[in-house]
């Protein structure tokens, strides 16, 4: 559910000052573990998106950069590297189909880009996984 203040629900549920929460959680994003913090609006939002996996083959010297350029959009919920041809991966959901045209005509035509793929999203699962960890 949406929370007025999730960080005061976490650290009730974790017996933590709030404050110590905020500070730790802003020490991450500094050393740059945490990129944002969004919401995820679950199956009702996701059942009337467009989803797409982006691979996009880019020169190696310029991966963090347009990292950094792809962090700036809230659609993009992953970004991921890999050893292989299509080097760049990320993920891109949006309810509005004019905004995954626009990122295309903006983001994929990039010099730094040699070539890319778009897998559109044609059916969603949702998975339920649980760590034990103590």
């Amino acid at each position: 559910p949406v929370s007025p203040d999730p960080y005061l629900d976490l650290s009730m549920e974790l017996h933590i000052d709030r404050d110590i929460i905020v500070k730790k959680i802003l020490n991450l994003s500094e050393m740059g573990y945490i990129k944002r913090i969004v919401p995820r609006f679950g199956n009702k939002f996701y059942r009337n998106s467009i989803g797409a996996l982006i691979g996009a083959s880019v020169e190696e010297a310029s991966i963090e950069s347009l990292a950094e350029i792809l962090n700036r959009y809230g659609e993009i919920t992953h970004i991921y590297m890999r050893d292989n041809e299509y080097n760049l991966w990320f993920t891109f959901v949006t309810v509005d189909e004019n905004k995954l045209k626009r990122f295309k005509d903006e983001i994929v035509t990039r010099r730094e880009i040699r070539k890319y793929v778009i897998l559109m999203s044609e059916m969603r699962y949702k998975l339920n996984v649980n760590f034990g960890v103590d």
